[in-house]
């Protein structure tokens, strides 16, 4: 018993050793750092057709920096995310629509891997925009964090914005 320790403990010395002589390495050679970091355009668009049972549609957009809504004469909803990420493994941002009877909710968000690793991904520069035909005027909920917020003239029975601040003190 002793022995078998004895060797897990020399196991983890080395192993220890190895990693802090890789990420000297790696710290002085800023090229192999850089490569590991991916600049990572987005671009995605929907076209969402929304009928008149619709009362309420849902922005959920906690991974964006800027929203924009926008009134349009078409009779779809449009929604746009655009921009570029940086992270160490690849990040894809999808846009997912549930539409009930009488709502709508447009959710955008990581996929795959990066949901799970949101500690190694940071999320520059998106942007969301979102095109409400102009005969709609029931009401929009917005789920934001920390994102610019611009709503564009448009007439609504309600507007609800929710910040999804996890950070607060």
């Amino acid at each position: 018993m002793k022995k078998a320790v004895f060797i897990l403990l020399i196991i983890m010395l080395v192993s220890y050793i190895t990693a802090i002589i890789l990420v000297g390495i790696q710290i002085q050679n800023l090229d192999g750092l850089r490569s590991a970091i991916m600049v990572v355009p987005v671009s995605q668009t929907r076209e969402i057709e929304i009928s008149e049972e619709i009362n309420s549609i849902t922005l959920d957009s906690s991974i964006v920096d800027t929203i924009n809504i926008y009134s349009t004469t078409e009779e779809k909803i449009k929604v746009e995310v655009y921009g570029e990420c940086i992270s160490i493994v690849s990040k894809d941002i999808n846009v997912y629509v549930t539409d009930k009877k009488e709502s709508l909710k447009i959710v955008i968000k990581e996929t795959g891997l990066q949901r799970y690793l949101k500690f190694i991904i940071y999320t520059i520069d998106l942007t969301l925009d979102v095109y409400i035909p102009e005969t709609y005027n029931k009401e929009i909920k917005i789920d934001a964090d920390y994102d610019d917020i611009y709503i564009e003239d448009i007439l609504l029975e309600n507007l609800t914005i929710k910040g999804i601040n996890e950070y607060d003190e």
